[in-house]
């Protein structure tokens, strides 16, 4: 199966390999990377429920956060810190950046961003929290936030070239069916969070006007507008990311990819306050 593939790529979870399909095609492995990333959000979302009957709400994101990090190997924040330390050695040659990524050792830059993108993440979801003062609704929060992640990986690998001077997650799909597989990829988790969204906003009191939304068309425009708006600008942060990741490489890595997986997971938090700040949503 595909989704077992998927899980062996992006899990700490390692699948036997007689388990594993050899006859699944590696565009159906990729197509299962956002329904990996809404299993590791469902994880998520039931381990904050849980800790948060017994524990303070901040102890609960904590240790949520050491769970996505745990379940993901630390893989991804790995290749950030790897590239952080690459990217700002002040070396511009990629093969001199490339050899300090493949390095061991932790620099300064590394743990930096390490630091910074615990921190932010944190951070942002405790305001989030605070903001929606409603668990189900932080429950929606997690269960999305790891899906856009891995959905920005299928966007790399459709769209970005691997750089050539080292093997790569990335060099190991077919970057021309892996176009069509993000095009399926963006329609199904659109679907999943309009789906799951909209009924929460059928019970959600908004803080913008105070009241509950009763019009049905209303309220589906609103969740359409809400889910479009978070699509375009995480699309656009993972865009940018690359860009100027691959700039600097010649091409993309698997750590880019562990890289914008954290930039996007972290743009997604940051849109889903402002949404909750400034216009009632979510």
């Amino acid at each position: 199966m595909g989704f077992l593939n998927a899980i062996g790529f992006l899990t700490i979870f390692r699948i036997p390999k007689k388990v594993l399909s050899r006859n699944v095609s590696r565009s159906h492995t990729l197509f299962n990377f956002v329904t990996v990333g809404l299993v590791i959000g469902l994880v998520l979302a039931a381990s904050y429920y849980l800790l948060d009957l017994v524990l303070p709400p901040l102890v609960s994101i904590i240790l949520v956060v050491g769970i996505e990090i745990i379940i993901s190997g630390g893989i991804h924040i790995d290749g950030l810190s790897d590239v952080s330390d690459g990217i700002f050695s002040g070396n511009d040659k990629p093969e001199k950046i490339l050899a300090i990524m493949k390095k061991g050792n932790i620099g300064v830059f590394g743990a930096m961003a390490l630091i910074f993108d615990i921190i932010l993440r944190i951070a942002f979801l405790f305001f989030i929290q605070k903001g929606l003062n409603d668990t189900y609704l932080m429950l929606t929060v997690l269960l999305f936030m790891p899906a856009f992640g891995r959905f920005s990986m299928v966007y790399l690998i459709s769209f970005f070239k691997p750089t050539s001077r080292i093997s790569s997650l990335t060099a190991f799909f077919d970057n021309n069916k892996s176009k069509a597989v993000f095009y399926l990829s963006l329609v199904f988790l659109f679907l999943m969070m309009f789906l799951i969204k909209t009924p929460v906003f059928i019970f959600y009191k908004t803080a913008a006007v105070n009241i509950f939304i009763q019009s049905p068309i209303y309220i589906g425009s609103i969740s359409i507008l809400a889910t479009a708006l978070v699509f375009s600008f995480l699309i656009l942060a993972a865009y940018a990311a690359t860009r100027f990741f691959s700039r600097k490489l010649d091409g993309i890595t698997g750590d880019v990819i562990g890289s914008v997986n954290e930039v996007v997971e972290l743009t997604y938090l940051f849109i889903t306050l402002l949404l909750i700040r400034f216009l009632g949503l979510f």
